[in-house]
Protein backbone atom coordinates (compact mmCIF):
# COMPACT_ATOMS: atom_id res chain seq x y z
CA UNK A 1 0.00 0.00 0.00
CA UNK A 2 1.48 3.66 -0.72
CA UNK A 3 1.96 6.26 1.93
CA UNK A 4 0.49 9.01 -0.04
CA UNK A 5 -2.23 8.84 -3.06
CA UNK A 6 -2.58 11.44 -5.95
CA UNK A 7 -3.73 14.95 -4.87
CA UNK A 8 -2.05 14.83 -1.52
CA UNK A 9 0.41 17.56 -0.22
CA UNK A 10 4.24 16.97 0.51
CA UNK A 11 5.95 19.39 2.65
CA UNK A 12 3.51 22.06 2.29
CA UNK A 13 3.84 23.03 -1.16
CA UNK A 14 4.44 19.10 -3.73
CA UNK A 15 1.71 17.65 -5.14
CA UNK A 16 1.63 14.01 -5.87
CA UNK A 17 1.03 12.96 -9.19
CA UNK A 18 2.10 9.36 -8.78
CA UNK A 19 4.51 6.15 -7.16
CA UNK A 20 7.41 6.35 -8.86
CA UNK A 21 8.77 3.35 -7.26
CA UNK A 22 9.30 1.73 -3.85
CA UNK A 23 12.39 0.16 -2.21
CA UNK A 24 13.37 -1.21 0.99
CA UNK A 25 13.15 1.68 3.31
CA UNK A 26 11.40 4.44 1.21
CA UNK A 27 8.85 5.32 -1.70
CA UNK A 28 9.50 7.82 -4.45
CA UNK A 29 6.53 9.70 -5.69
CA UNK A 30 6.28 12.45 -8.96
CA UNK A 31 5.04 15.26 -7.31
CA UNK A 32 3.86 18.92 -9.01
CA UNK A 33 5.38 22.17 -7.02
CA UNK A 34 3.08 24.93 -7.73
CA UNK A 35 5.37 27.04 -9.46
CA UNK A 36 8.18 25.12 -10.59
CA UNK A 37 8.84 22.00 -13.24
CA UNK A 38 7.82 18.31 -11.62
CA UNK A 39 10.25 17.35 -8.86
CA UNK A 40 10.23 13.57 -7.34
CA UNK A 41 10.55 13.31 -3.73
CA UNK A 42 11.97 10.34 -1.65
CA UNK A 43 10.45 9.53 1.49
CA UNK A 44 11.43 7.70 4.44
CA UNK A 45 9.19 6.89 7.50
CA UNK A 46 9.59 5.66 10.60
CA UNK A 47 7.03 3.17 10.49
CA UNK A 48 7.97 1.43 6.87
CA UNK A 49 9.07 -2.08 6.90
CA UNK A 50 13.33 -2.51 7.51
CA UNK A 51 13.25 0.97 9.25
CA UNK A 52 10.82 0.44 12.30
CA UNK A 53 13.83 -1.52 14.09
CA UNK A 54 16.37 0.73 13.20
CA UNK A 55 17.46 4.11 15.29
CA UNK A 56 15.78 6.63 13.32
CA UNK A 57 19.67 8.93 14.16
CA UNK A 58 20.97 6.24 12.05
CA UNK A 59 18.31 6.92 9.47
CA UNK A 60 18.54 10.31 9.45
CA UNK A 61 22.42 10.29 9.01
CA UNK A 62 22.27 7.82 6.26
CA UNK A 63 19.72 9.93 4.27
CA UNK A 64 21.41 12.47 5.09
CA UNK A 65 24.86 11.09 2.92
CA UNK A 66 22.87 9.94 0.36
CA UNK A 67 21.49 14.01 0.27
CA UNK A 68 25.19 15.08 0.57
CA UNK A 69 26.06 12.85 -2.41
CA UNK A 70 23.47 13.24 -4.55
CA UNK A 71 24.13 16.97 -4.08
CA UNK A 72 27.61 16.80 -5.24
CA UNK A 73 27.18 13.92 -8.58
CA UNK A 74 26.33 15.58 -11.66
CA UNK A 75 25.94 12.75 -14.62
CA UNK A 76 22.83 12.14 -16.92
CA UNK A 77 21.99 8.89 -15.25
CA UNK A 78 22.16 10.06 -11.46
CA UNK A 79 18.71 12.30 -10.54
CA UNK A 80 20.42 15.78 -8.64
CA UNK A 81 19.06 16.24 -4.86
CA UNK A 82 18.06 19.74 -4.68
CA UNK A 83 16.54 19.11 -0.79
CA UNK A 84 16.42 17.40 2.49
CA UNK A 85 14.19 17.80 4.76
CA UNK A 86 12.34 16.45 7.82
CA UNK A 87 9.23 16.80 9.35
CA UNK A 88 7.86 14.58 12.21
CA UNK A 89 9.07 10.69 11.61
CA UNK A 90 9.57 11.19 7.91
CA UNK A 91 12.74 12.27 6.21
CA UNK A 92 12.19 13.76 2.21
CA UNK A 93 14.95 14.13 -0.34
CA UNK A 94 13.28 16.51 -2.70
CA UNK A 95 14.91 15.66 -6.50
CA UNK A 96 15.02 16.73 -9.92
CA UNK A 97 12.31 14.47 -12.15
CA UNK A 98 12.85 11.10 -12.34
CA UNK A 99 10.71 8.43 -14.72
CA UNK A 100 8.94 6.02 -13.37
CA UNK A 101 10.33 2.44 -12.34
CA UNK A 102 8.69 -0.57 -13.89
Amino acid sequence: MNMYKKGDILLGKYRVESLAGRGTFGEVYQVIHPTLKPRAIKVLRRDMPGVEKRDLQEMRERFAIEAQLGDRLSHPNVIKVLEFEEAEDELYLVMGKVTKVK
